[in-house]
């Protein structure tokens, strides 16, 4: 081994780079697809929506950007609940001008609810 150091020593630096990229290290998350899809309510609307956040935490928005909970066979827009955690307000996709509700667009989970649905090791790494 010695001789093949000593002989070899770029072979050695390769094979030692070549290790050190190969060994497995914890991926990040996955973003969610920017594009929308199409569902359908229990009533049968059809809606289309984005998925946001990613593989570990998200959630769903409609085309005007109002966050969305699925509830029971309906979608309903979210709110904000006191956990951080986006809740169902009862109002119906579709069916309800949200803005006319009072609702607020882009309502995200709070930082403590998105950290709660990552698992143990992505917290560790990431915060």
């Amino acid at each position: 081994m010695m001789r093949f150091i000593v002989r070899y020593p770029l072979a050695l630096v390769r094979l030692l780079f070549c290790f050190g990229v190969a060994l497995p290290r914890p991926a990040g998350a996955i973003p969610a697809s920017p594009l929308p899809f199409e569902t359908v309510q229990g009533d049968g609307t059809r809606l289309s929506l984005y998925v946001r956040g990613d593989e570990h935490t998200n959630w769903f928005e409609d085309m005007a950007g109002y966050s969305v909970v699925k509830n029971g066979a309906n979608f309903v827009y979210a709110v904000r609940a006191a956990d951080g955690r986006l809740a169902p307000s009862g109002l119906l996709v579709g069916k309800v001008a949200p803005a006319a509700a009072g609702l607020p667009r882009k309502a995200t989970p709070s930082m403590s609810a998105l950290n709660a649905g990552c698992s143990q090791t992505r917290r560790i790494l990431f915060i």
